[in-house]
């Protein structure tokens, strides 16, 4: 729906007229109007002002006055799309190349936002609406998005609803509502055991929103704000350097020599600035910059943080979960440790194992789906930080719970087609879900191995370590289960020198296999393949490695099946190959031979083979000996007495010639014959 309103009045089908009613409804002028229609109004202005900027910009007071008056402090959802309404006003969050328009701010004294802490603060003890926990979401978007100095703002809006928060626990100590503010963050931790959960849990999750856009306020606000800062003076000094050219061409030769041996242009500009660099170089001050505030400043900045008082008491109800079992506390304590480890590496990498833990222990699925969520976020900030714990990521493809099953498919498919998590053996986890019983997750899958076969040969890669650990004696995973997998994504193998080379690596698995359901699935996997001739001959070349597993009856109908596949479509060459390889199959599956007897019996085979090319050779060259040798006893008859030979005839020479010749191709053609036969151990 508010595409739809935005394209209204992009479209002009929606008149000034319209909107002018939607704002007297709004602030209920018209009679009549009932607080769900003033909200469904406010609903409306804040879509079309997607569109057109100007709709909220000039009735800015009203929509403060009303939006954020009595109402929002007994009706948080109205409060809420008041925010909304507001967050407009900032226009698009995407800046566009080469603009350098002042950014839409307020100041930190402006009435929105102390209207917005009185809100906030008022609403912070008022469990029974459920509504409140969206609103200091919209809220303090509103703040981040459109204050001067957000930060300063969140810093007293923490403080003075710790400071109500405390007020509401239990009436034993009556000293609360007189301490100081700037210490209830000392003495908050230690009384955290007495704290409503309820009460806790808005403390926790409004803590935990402001680290998240205080880190986007310093990676998109900030950095933007120093980047056109950046590009004005770059401008103002390009201006300058077009006056000092022109004046510069007015001087004299003698001038232009005498300034040409300084390391600066005669324009006034730097080496840098010559070279272009001095872009690259202020963009790399700047992330450094900014890069040192997020680790020393917030969450680690000890009692000079923004954040960083309230870490203990965070990481008190995570690591206590017997205590604090509150289910709405534990997911805000969780979504905030998340969110402060996102902000700083140092504090990351101390306490990643205990996200960990709590992702595998934790009893409720929306927790362990955010800490999922969570794990994405922090592998594109930190990703050698969380490469080690990549398998607890895969191992959550088992999870019981459907929601987190789905969330772990999207945030690995993001991770890996970014490469920001290698394709690996452990990929056969998501292979399970293939045959999912939740059709959602069943589909996502399809379109992760979809996509993924165009990533160049991944699927290709991983395909025998991902067969190896799918029919794992420990895997518990039915033959039928797995054939359907392997049917999937065996599709996906289409290049010749793949399946040749992936014939090789099913082959050699066999010899690591421990039983006899590995065969069989090795067996099969190799029976879905399609043979050329290289792929037959790489089989009957690699015989050893499965010849003994033939006395099987499922493993000999699987490579059996193979050969009757393969002189469908073989040429007249390959039936030589076949005959061999069928015979040889029969022998195994008949005698039961070891895998030493089949060995000796190739190399016999091999050397059989080189026998007869050797006696081959040696029979066309005594032939052609014995015809050289004829010819010059004959030449010796013919000679006359005076020791010359006599005259012979042009088509004499010629017949003889071709005599040679056709003896030695009949020797050729015979030789070749010999080869074409199949070669049996007598």
């Amino acid at each position: 729906m508010r595409l739809q309103v935005i394209e209204f009045v992009k479209e002009g089908d929606i008149s000034q007229s319209v909107i002018q009613m939607l704002w007297e409804r709004f602030s209920m002028k018209m009679p009549g109007t009932t607080a769900s229609e003033s909200r469904a109004a406010l609903q409306l202005l804040g879509m079309a002002a997607g569109a057109e900027v100007d709709i909220v910009r000039s009735n800015f007071e009203i929509l403060v006055a009303e939006g954020l008056g009595e109402r929002a402090c007994t009706d948080f959802q109205f409060a809420a799309d008041t925010c909304t309404a507001l967050l407009k006003m900032a226009g698009s969050e995407k800046v566009k190349a080469g603009a350098h328009e002042t950014p839409y701010k307020f100041a930190a004294d402006n009435e929105i936002f102390s209207r917005l802490l009185v809100v906030l603060i008022a609403g912070a003890s008022k469990l029974e609406d459920s509504s409140y926990t969206h609103l200091v979401k919209q809220a303090i978007a509103v703040i981040y998005r459109i204050a001067e100095h957000p930060d300063q703002i969140c810093t007293k809006l923490l403080q003075d609803v710790s400071t109500v928060i405390l007020s509401c626990q239990s009436d034993d100590d009556p000293g609360t509502e007189n301490e100081n503010s700037e210490d209830i963050f000392e003495k908050a931790t230690p009384r955290v055991a007495g704290i409503h959960p309820g009460y806790l849990a808005r403390l926790i999750n409004m803590a935990g929103e402001v680290a998240l856009k205080q880190l986007v306020h310093l990676d998109v606000s900030v950095a933007g704000e120093l980047k056109r800062r950046r590009a004005v003076k770059q401008e103002d000094r390009d201006r300058k350097r077009l006056g000092r050219r022109s004046s510069t061409v007015r001087k004299s030769i003698s001038l232009t020599r005498s300034t040409s041996k300084t390391k600066v242009s005669a324009t006034g500009e730097s080496v840098e600035e010559e070279m272009g660099l001095t872009a690259a170089i202020a963009d790399d001050e700047e992330a450094e910059y900014i890069r040192k505030i997020c680790e020393n400043e917030i969450v680690t900045g000890g009692s000079h943080g923004l954040l960083s008082q309230f870490a203990p008491m965070i990481l008190k109800v995570c690591t206590n979960p017997a205590v604090y079992n509150n289910e709405e506390l534990q997911i805000a304590a969780t979504l905030a440790l998340s969110r402060f480890m996102v902000l700083s590496s140092v504090f990351c990498e101390t306490h990643l194992q205990l996200l960990f833990t709590i992702l595998e222990k934790s009893p409720h699925s929306a927790i362990r789906a955010n800490t999922i969520v969570a794990f994405g976020d922090l592998t594109i900030r930190f990703p050698n930080l969380t490469e080690p714990w990549t398998s607890h990521l895969y191992a959550r493809l088992l999870d019981e719970s459907s929601n987190v099953r789905t969330y772990t498919i999207k945030v690995l498919a993001l991770l890996i087609f970014n490469d920001m998590v290698k394709v690996k053996g452990q990929i056969s986890e998501m292979a399970t879900c293939l045959l999912d019983k939740d059709e959602k997750i069943a589909n996502l899958a399809k379109l992760f191995f979809s996509e993924l076969s165009k990533k160049g040969n991944a699927i290709y890669n991983m395909l025998p370590e991902m067969i190896s650990r799918l029919s794992q004696p420990d895997s518990a995973m039915e033959k039928e289960s797995f054939q359907t997998i392997i049917r999937y994504l065996f599709s996906f193998i289409q290049k010749e020198k793949q399946l040749e080379v992936l014939v090789e690596k099913l082959c050699h698995r066999f010899r690591a296999t421990r039983c006899d359901r590995q065969w069989h699935d090795l067996a099969f996997c190799l029976s879905l393949l399609s043979y050329s001739e290289r792929s037959l001959r790489k089989l009957s070349e690699n015989f050893a490695c499965f010849a003994d597993k033939l006395v099987d009856d499922e493993v000999y109908n699987s490579f059996f099946s193979i050969v009757q596949k393969a002189r469908k479509t073989c040429k007249q060459d390959v039936k030589a190959i076949l005959d061999e390889l069928e015979q040889r199959l029969h022998e195994c599956h008949v005698k039961g031979l070891t895998e030493e007897e089949v060995a000796e019996k190739a190399a016999k085979h091999s050397q059989a083979a080189k026998n007869a090319k050797q006696v081959h050779r040696r029979r066309g060259k005594a032939h052609i000996d014995s015809a050289s040798s004829s010819a010059e006893s004959e030449d010796e008859e013919n000679r006359s007495p005076d020791g010359k030979r006599p005259a012979v005839s042009v088509a004499a020479k010629r017949t003889s010639s071709v005599a040679v010749s056709r003896g030695v191709r009949r020797s050729t053609r015979n030789n070749s014959r010999h080869h074409a036969m199949p070669l049996t151990d007598e």
